[in-house]
């Protein structure tokens, strides 16, 4: 729960599966006075029950200052005072009602149209009753054990730590200048092992919601961790003064705690820190693939990716706010003309027209690209362009020849080249007609001198030479298959 300021948090209990937490946050803004207040909505993960409904879950509000908490809290009381018929004395409620408007997850004012209704209809109302808990939350605080806190094991947990830390800043994709090395230096300028180590495990839990005394896991639900289901939930302090007390164990305990000694191979015995250890072991193991996809191409590419990211962040917002209607009432209609859906506000629109109608968004944003790209074709020496066509005559027609250069792009004639082959093809046909020709000559001096027909092997047939033949038919020792006779079939009677 560190992670966030422990009076900029409240709870949200029984929220039905249906609402979302985007229309919590709608209704709570709802009560706000300023227009432009911040808050967000965490999920807990649904745990069943007894007395609950068993899919309902919890949720965690997080204010983003202090007056904008004061505000709402205070208008929700009001209203909660306003529905009753009385105010009381004193204002020690710990739990408020209000309501959530949750007729439709996508904003919706309208159903879609069917084929012979293109109107489609509205969508009815339905409301939903939220509890909101205002006493505060407790914290999970814990004392780590001598061993564990040791002065010596600093230097080894801090090296770990920053390499956890490095690796899943570039796992979650985390700004180069948010990140912790850049964070780091900005809190302290000259700090120790000690200093870099306790921020770098507060870094790990707020920034990544990662353990670094509890097993080296991770938590992938921010309100898991605030609800304290999870083991990043728990703030780990070390022991103060624990080699002091170590030392002193040892001497007076010696038999008894043999086992914070080391082994002969520098070893600890000790089962905390041995759990640890194998925790931290595993934890960099998996990391390690992390930290190495993290490279830049050079600083110029970089930069130059840098700023076409922002061109691609900024058209989509102005595509956006052209293709969209706000009304004076706040609610915003789709400007698409095949479309003209009607929403509740501006950022349900805006994830309409993300998911229905990207196809024209990525045609748009595809335009930023076309200065850089045509930059870098000027810059190539082998152009990704089309070859041109080269009239080689009347032989061989039209031949594509590759563009290259730079400033000068050049295209070389193709039929000089063409020719060279040309020539030693006729050549390489003429040597293997050679002896085929010589052995054509050879079989030509079987012909008779006086002009006969040429000689012809004992096996040529010829089917116009028609030669009388007598073949004579002898019918005697023939003999003839006899049918057997029929056999006689019986009446029936």
């Amino acid at each position: 729960m560190s992670m966030v300021k422990k009076d900029m948090l409240v709870r949200l209990m029984d929220v039905p599966p249906h609402v979302t937490e985007e229309q919590i946050m709608n209704a709570l803004l709802d009560h706000a006075s300023n227009a432009e207040a911040i808050i967000t909505v965490h999920s807990a993960t649904v745990t069943p029950q007894e007395t609950h409904n068993p899919l309902n879950r919890d949720a965690y509000v997080v204010f983003g200052d202090e007056k904008t908490k004061k505000d709402i809290i205070g208008s929700l009381m009001k209203a909660n005072f306003e529905t009753e018929g009385h105010v009381p004395r004193k204002d020690d409620r710990k739990v408020l009602e209000f309501e959530v408007e949750c007729s439709d997850p996508y904003g919706r004012l309208e159903l879609e149209g069917v084929e012979g209704d293109e109107a489609g209809g509205t969508i009815p109302q339905r409301k939903a009753t939220i509890f909101l808990a205002v006493d505060d939350m407790p914290q999970k605080v814990t004392v780590l054990s001598a061993a564990v806190s040791s002065r010596q094991r600093i230097p080894k947990d801090k090296d770990a730590a920053l390499l956890i830390a490095r690796a899943l800043d570039v796992k979650r994709k985390i700004p180069r200048e948010a990140r912790f090395d850049d964070v780091l230096e900005k809190l302290i300028s000259d700090v120790g092992d000690e200093d870099i180590l306790d921020v770098c495990i507060a870094y790990l839990r707020r920034v990544h919601l990662f353990s670094f005394y509890n097993g080296c896991v991770y938590s992938e639900n921010v309100a898991d961790v605030i609800r304290g289901q999870h083991a990043t939930s728990t703030i780990h302090l070390r022991l103060k003064n624990a080699d002091d007390l170590l030392q002193k164990t040892r001497e007076e305990n010696d038999d008894m705690y043999g086992d914070l000694q080391e082994n002969d191979e520098g070893k600890t015995t000790d089962l905390l820190v041995m759990r640890l250890d194998e925790s931290t072991r595993k934890a960099l193991e998996q990391t390690s693939e992390w930290a190495s996809s993290d490279f830049i191409v050079s600083p110029q590419v970089d930069a130059l990716a840098a700023e076409l990211e922002g061109q691609e962040i900024k058209t989509q917002q102005d595509w956006i706010d052209e293709h969209g209607i706000v009304d004076t009432d706040g609610r915003a209609r789709c400007s698409f003309p095949f479309c003209r859906k009607l929403f509740k506000d501006g950022l349900f629109l805006r994830k309409h027209l993300l998911k229905k109608h990207s196809e024209y968004l990525k045609a748009e944003v595809a335009k930023c690209h076309d200065t850089y790209m045509m930059q870098a074709w000027d810059e190539e020496d082998q152009r990704p362009v089309p070859p041109i066509q080269v009239d080689c005559g009347k032989s061989f027609g039209d031949v594509p020849s590759v563009v290259t250069g730079g400033k000068h792009p050049t295209a070389i004639d193709p039929e000089p080249e063409i020719w060279k082959k040309e020539e030693e093809r006729q050549k390489q046909i003429q040597e293997q007609e050679a002896p085929r020709q010589q052995h054509r000559n050879h079989e030509d001096d079987g012909i008779v001198e006086s002009g006969g027909a040429p000689r012809r092997s004992n096996n040529f047939v010829d089917v116009d030479d028609m030669k009388e033949e007598k073949v004579e038919l002898s019918f005697e020792n023939v003999e003839v298959p006899v049918n057997p006779p029929k056999k006689k079939k019986k009446k029936k009677k």
